[in-house]
């Protein structure tokens, strides 16, 4: 078993091994896999549009006799939880935001710049953001595999406490993944706190006891009722406690619409390479260029040679994706200096370097 920070790491390391040329196909532990998953992911593929680039299922939970791990199933897949209105029981590839696990057409991974190792959690839904902000779609197909929930309900809810703030950052990466629904639980709480102070403080129970009935309604009939009133209670508690860290939570503050310095950096370095161009870049400036640009991925792995691009977006402050570390990026902007590139941006550790004629063969 792998670390969190650990696992994420051995997935980039991975794909790496794999190799542009493979079509990789994400499996986790904690499921089980139903005997045609791989072909259905791969008919996705050869079937559904060009744009398509990742293709995964739906996280559905193993039956167990544990009340509170049949709770947190519960909220893995009601539409008032996490999932979207028929999900327990999709029968044909639907077009979505997110999927559970993932597939990725050969090299694309490689052209995304991987999973950012330093995202703490939520890796999944920033990779996704990128993956849509350079064009591509995310489907989901049906399947077989089972998820075997391995947390009580107080466990998620931490748990899901740090997804938030994490998506928080997402969002705040990419503001266009901000989605009006974000928001909706962050008001129903605070006019429900309003109305505390108010001869109307009677419309909260209400309100609540309409969301539960709603809760009932819409619950998984597979399951007993109690784990319906269960998931009733619990996802009340959820919205508590992530409010004031989920994405809706930091766009209360004015500091979530303010840039940090990293972030000015890497606007500024973006916006010296000129539109029209061949750049390679690293992650994850990449996506934020390739509306004008060819963008190719600023390569070190080694097995393909240098690409050589007439411009480069490199970083020299934080270890990126391909690269062994720090010390292997610095070495090969140090190889580009000597091959005629000249530097034309530098930083908080992103330079931008620019040769107006094509390179020969690289020197050592």
């Amino acid at each position: 078993m792998l670390r969190r920070g650990a696992a994420r790491t051995y997935r980039t390391a991975s794909a790496q091994r794999a190799g542009r040329d493979a079509l990789i196909v994400r499996l986790d532990a904690h499921t089980t896999y139903g005997p045609s998953y791989v072909e259905d992911v791969v008919r996705a593929f050869e079937t559904g549009p060009a744009d398509v680039g990742n293709v995964g299922c739906a996280q559905i939970p193993a039956p167990t006799t544990d009340y509170e791990r049949s709770v947190v199933g519960e909220l893995l897949t009601h539409p008032l939880g996490l999932a979207r209105i028929g999900v327990r029981d999709l029968s044909a590839p639907i077009t979505v935001e997110t999927v559970y696990l993932g597939s990725w057409r050969p090299g694309l991974l490689f052209d995304l710049g991987g999973f950012d190792e330093c995202w703490i959690a939520n890796e999944d839904s920033e990779l996704e953001a990128r993956l849509r902000a350079a064009g591509w779609k995310l489907v989901l197909v049906p399947s077989e595999n089972l998820y075997k929930v391995n947390r009580g309900v107080r466990a998620t809810v931490k748990q899901w406490g740090g997804y938030g703030f994490w998506r928080a950052q997402t969002s705040r990466r990419f503001p266009r993944e901000l989605r009006a629904r974000h928001f909706i639980p962050a008001l129903l709480l605070l006019a429900g706190a309003a109305l505390l102070f108010t001869p109307w403080r009677w419309f909260d129970a209400v309100a609540y006891a309409a969301y539960a009935g709603g809760v009932i309604a819409l619950r998984d009939r597979r399951r007993p009722l109690s784990v319906a009133l269960g998931c009733a209670v619990a996802m009340f508690a959820v919205a508590v406690y992530l409010v004031p860290r989920f994405a809706f939570g930091p766009a209360l503050h004015a500091s979530f619409y303010q840039r940090t310095a990293q972030m000015n950096a890497a606007a500024a370095a973006d916006a010296v390479v000129p539109s029209g161009v061949t750049v390679e870049a690293v992650n994850p400036l990449g996506p934020q260029l390739s509306g004008r640009d060819t963008v190719l991925l600023w390569d070190g792995d080694g097995k393909h040679g240098p690409l050589r691009s007439p411009w480069v977006v490199a970083d020299v402050a934080r270890p990126e994706f391909t690269f062994t570390g720090v010390s292997q990026q610095k070495q090969d902007v140090a190889l580009l200096l000597r091959n005629g590139y000249r530097i034309v941006f530098e930083r908080d550790g992103y330079v931008v370097l620019h040769r107006s004629v094509s390179p020969g063969k690289a020197s050592g």
